[in-house]
């Protein structure tokens, strides 16, 4: 994997160098990322809970923006991301459904993704985050190689991929990633990609498709094990609440719940929206268990609304 980005050059020792860097740096640091890094550090500590729960992701469709679209190359690596962390992360579950395909990616005015609603789709679904991806270019490069006679020229076939997570709890980002893999090619195989054939043999670049998605699915997982899994409400009866939540993510009977409130908001200049957890308001007991759901009832504290945030009582 290669890192693309800012690039500097100064003499070891220059304190000139030294103060004009650190001033770089500070200014790249912009409003939403502060206001994101607020959100995830109001929504508390992170303690160690009492039952430990699966993880929940949405796996959003991705997308492919290459000369090669047609091909179906986004499901392919969507596909494997995901057999690679079913494999690797047994406690990551995925939720799909038939209505997944027409689903649309939420976007602002600026035409960036609107993690907000992002977010808010992904509390419906009852997941931790949602998962976006994109192969934005396929290309092809040739490289020199050696010195004086011993010199050639080497081939590839180079296919970037973006990864995305949206933490479903306060909308921010928790992972935004590129990726970048490269398989050798010969010289003919160089030249259709260079000139945008589609009828091209497809085996470098699936085999590039297999290399980002093992970085990309260890990346995911990473940041899952760092995570806190999260519960939202279905449905407030009473004192009894509905959660999006059962026996597929560790639940049981008689389980207790921590609840707090429903998220606040901070608003960035853009239009940027993140939530901020409430503190905590009470405790709920699971009373009846199915496989993707549950209800809960208050034993400590208000009834929540519906808007309220569940986690594993801490020990």
């Amino acid at each position: 994997m290669k890192n693309h980005g800012l690039r500097f050059s100064f003499r070891p020792g220059s304190a000139p160098a030294w103060i004009l860097i650190s001033a770089l740096i500070f200014s790249l640091g912009c409003t939403n990322l502060r206001l994101e890094k607020r959100a995830r550090a109001m929504a508390g500590d992170q303690e160690t809970p009492a039952i430990q729960l699966n993880r929940t992701v949405w796996l959003m469709p991705f997308t492919d923006d290459s000369y090669l679209k047609e091909k179906g190359l986004e499901w392919v690596l969507r596909q494997h991301v995901a057999n690679y962390i079913t494999v690797n992360f047994p406690k990551a579950l995925f939720k799909d459904d038939k209505e997944d395909n027409r689903t649309s990616v939420p976007l602002l005015p600026s035409g960036e993704v609107d993690t907000y609603q992002l977010a808010l789709q992904g509390r419906r679904k009852g997941v931790d985050a949602v998962v976006l991806g994109a192969i934005p270019e396929i290309r092809a490069e040739k490289r020199l190689t050696g010195f004086w006679w011993f010199e050639e020229t080497v081939y590839y076939a180079v296919v970037h991929c973006n990864i995305t997570m949206v933490d479903t709890e306060t909308g921010a980002k928790i992972m935004d990633a590129y990726y970048s893999a490269e398989i050798k090619s010969s010289p003919a195989r160089f030249e259709e990609i260079k000139k945008g054939d589609t009828n091209i043999n497809l085996a470098e670049i699936n085999a590039a498709i297999n290399q980002l998605s093992l970085e990309a699915g260890e990346g995911i997982i990473d940041v899952l094990k760092n995570e806190s899994a999260k519960i939202y409400l279905a449905d407030v009866q009473g004192t009894r609440v509905k959660l999006t939540a059962g026996r597929n993510i560790g639940l049981f009977l008689f389980a207790e719940l921590d609840v707090y409130a429903g998220p606040g908001l901070i608003s960035g200049k853009d239009g940027r929206k993140f939530m901020v957890t409430g503190q905590k308001t009470g405790t709920v007991k699971i009373v009846s268990l199915e496989g993707e759901e549950a209800t809960a009832e208050v034993i400590y504290g208000i009834v929540p609304n519906i808007s309220a945030c569940l986690k594993a009582k801490s020990k």
